[in-house]
């Protein structure tokens, strides 16, 4: 595969979410700054009743039973759900999107740690590999939405 080809791919399913969401949230867009593209994806913007709602998108391309989950990027810096300032995190991975609360996620995480392992083009980046079955027993997903469907956004709240 390689950079490029996943970049494509990861951003096709962005739309997709994006396009899905915007049904319930039609203030929603991705956000172009680089700076906060390093903390989320997408936002909601507060509305009257509405809170400002961030999510943070991932996407697998890759035949495996582990979740991969990036926590360091270049130098050791933080990435992906180390950094991450949403309060959703969406994984797409074997054509459904996991949902879980950042907050839930993470602290989970923190505390099993999993297998740190290299990754991304010239292994700059690291993630933690952990198996789908041990992750969705023990911090089970908000909700696991098949592909393309509008059930998406009753897991985004």
């Amino acid at each position: 595969m390689g950079f490029t080809n996943d970049l494509a791919r990861g951003e096709e399913i962005e739309q997709e979410i994006l396009t899905i969401l915007k049904k319930k949230y039609p203030t929603i867009h991705k956000e172009t700054g680089k700076y906060c593209r390093e903390f989320y994806d997408f936002i909601v913007p507060q509305e009257k009743s509405v809170p400002e709602i961030k999510i943070e998108i991932k996407s697998d391309f890759y035949a495996s039973d582990n979740f991969a989950f990036e926590c360091l990027g270049r130098r050791g810096k933080s990435t992906g759900i180390i950094k991450t300032s949403a309060k959703y995190w969406v994984h797409y991975r074997k054509d459904s999107y996991y949902v879980w609360e950042v907050a839930t996620l993470k602290r989970y995480l923190l505390n099993v740690g999993g297998k740190l392992r290299n990754c991304g083009d010239d292994k700059a980046s690291a993630a933690w590999i952990i198996d789908e079955a041990e992750v969705i027993s023990k911090c089970p997903p908000k909700a696991i939405v098949p592909r393309r469907s509008e059930k998406l956004c009753n897991a985004i709240a």
